[in-house]
């Protein structure tokens, strides 16, 4: 009897199995990171139309001394963008605020800016990472600012504290690489819009939440109605869209930075 035998040199069931559910596998997962780049790719291009929008709005204003009310021809788009303006009359201004009011118009913007999407970010792999959650008053004293890495801020706070701030935000990691320059952003734009509505640095005072007309505490109050400036040209904001990705949406204002949400 011959004692060698001839192995088959073909695949087993098993094997073949493994090979087949270890190629789905990499076929999801080039799935997913090529989807991922589709989606940064897009955001880019809707950011750069943006600020290419806003150069010729720029230059007109340059050459003729007030902003136009539609786009000019000049401006061009991507084939998957899509940009509107939206006319302004300028922003309402808070003029006369007590120091108390100065501290909850200040807290009102901070809310505002992560309604509007400031603070939010993309990971690497296409989802929405919240690095700045909220603006919390827990005394007249001071502000915390919650989120990663939550700061409180004590007053006096002006410009240059913020502006402070934002430059010692340290590098995010491989997997959200714009934490720092989204964190920046938020930091900045509040500075400035801070000034924009009529705010006056320092920022003195908040107020205590605890506190009644008789315990001694710092009692908030409301702000007054703004006063809303008539039309004149002096600003803008331009709305940008992408068409396959939807909820890309991004605003620009005069002097300002490209920002998550609607005008």
């Amino acid at each position: 009897m011959n004692k060698w035998f001839q192995k088959s040199s073909g695949f087993t069931i098993v094997e073949l199995l493994v090979v087949i559910v270890v190629i789905g596998i990499l076929a999801g997962i080039t799935t997913v990171a090529y989807g991922g780049f589709q989606r940064r790719a897009g955001e880019t291009v809707v950011k750069n139309d943006l600020g290419l929008a806003a150069l010729v709005m720029d230059k007109m204003y340059t050459d003729e001394g007030i902003y136009p009310v539609i786009l000019p021809p000049t401006v061009k788009t991507s084939a998957d963008v899509s940009l509107s303006l939206v006319g302004e009359e300028g922003v309402p201004q808070y003029p006369a605020l007590s120091p108390v009011q100065s501290g909850v118009l200040f807290q009102h913007l901070c809310q505002s800016l992560i309604a509007e999407g400031f603070g939010t970010g993309t990971n690497m792999g296409g989802g929405v990472e919240q690095y700045i959650t909220a603006c919390n008053v827990y005394g007249h004293g001071s502000i915390q600012i919650n989120g990663w890495n939550a700061h409180n801020f004590n007053v006096p706070i002006t410009s240059s504290t913020l502006s402070s701030y934002a430059a010692s935000i340290p590098p995010g990691d491989a997997w959200r690489p714009n934490q720092q320059a989204v964190r920046q952003a938020f930091y900045l734009e509040l500075a400035q819009r801070f000034t924009t509505v009529g705010g006056v640095y320092p920022v003195n005072s908040f107020w205590d939440p605890w506190a009644t007309p008789s315990n001694g505490g710092v009692l908030v109050e409301t702000l007054p109605p703004p006063v809303a400036p008539g039309p004149d040209g002096s600003t803008y904001c331009i709305q940008a869209a992408h068409v396959k990705y939807t909820d890309l949406r991004f605003f620009l204002r005069p002097g300002g930075t490209v920002t998550a949400g609607d005008c």
